[in-house]
């Protein structure tokens, strides 16, 4: 019973955060939304613009590029930056 207990309160802190910020400001517009052509998000690592459904994108930056597209009032672009195509 002390282990499940243990177990329990040294896992609390990382469930308590399981559930993301409050970031409910819009994203700042980057060169995703001002310079790369329809279906391309740009890859900071890179500089520059690569489709969006490359596997080479990290989920932080698939995630950083849904959101700005979206609130862009480009939601077809951001439905494409979702699937990642594996043969990229």
């Amino acid at each position: 019973m002390r282990m499940i207990l243990a177990a329990s309160l040294a896992a609390w802190p990382h469930i308590a955060l399981a559930g993301g910020g409050d970031d409910t400001e819009p994203p700042q517009p980057t060169e995703t939304t001002t310079e790369c052509a329809q279906g391309e998000v740009r890859d900071e690592k890179i500089k520059d613009c690569i489709k969006a459904g490359d596997s080479g994108l990290n989920d932080d930056l698939r995630f950083g590029a849904l959101r700005e597209l979206a609130y862009a009032g480009r939601p077809d672009e951001a439905m494409c930056a979702c699937v990642v195509n594996p043969s990229s």
